[in-house]
């Protein structure tokens, strides 16, 4: 039942927002942004994800709303740090670039440098809510991290923004790296 839903949710997302699909299955491929999992295509990936063996997922991170699933079918590397980490390692005025990746109302923060990334075993897919319908909202290695609130409007992808700039806001906990 659980791994009909999950694929069931899969093709409503493509039938329903196929560019929001795509772009949620690119961004999760190696050299993407933040987080990536084991697959090196869109094809691959979404064969992964339609075959993988799903078990319901509970974790505070998921939004009222939503409902997580969890395989240890498919791994990849997780690729956030929390804003806290950042500020502590690096300093208030590391420089960090507004992303938006999937056209969404929030964007999201990422580091401007590189760093190192730890591989997971496992992998989590968020469900929701959509024109009726329930979809895939992301998918991705590793536990949930709370959504970025940063409105696109004040923060458009590309925009350079220090540390202290989005701690200011209290609304990003977590940065891609």
């Amino acid at each position: 039942m659980t791994n009909e839903r999950v694929r069931k949710a899969i093709m409503e997302t493509k039938n329903l927002i196929p560019d929001y699909w795509k772009a949620t299955l690119t961004q999760r491929l190696p050299g993407g942004n933040g987080s990536t999992m084991d697959a090196n295509s869109v094809e691959e990936l979404e064969t992964k994800l339609l075959e993988a063996n799903w078990e319901p997922y509970e974790h505070h991170a998921i939004e009222k709303g939503c409902v997580g699933f969890k395989t240890n079918d498919i791994g990849g590397f997780f690729g956030m740090i929390s804003l806290e980490q950042v500020a502590y390692e690096a300093g208030t005025y590391e420089p960090l670039k507004v992303v938006n990746p999937k056209g969404l109302p929030f964007s999201e923060v990422e580091l401007t440098q590189s760093a190192l990334r730890s591989h997971v075993k496992y992998s989590v897919i968020i469900l929701g809510q959509e024109q009726g319908k329930e979809v895939v909202f992301t998918v991705h290695p590793g536990h949930p991290c709370t959504p970025s609130k940063l409105p696109v409007e004040q923060y458009p992808d590309g925009k350079i923004v220090t540390v202290l700039d989005i701690m200011n806001t209290g609304l990003v906990k977590w940065v891609k790296f």
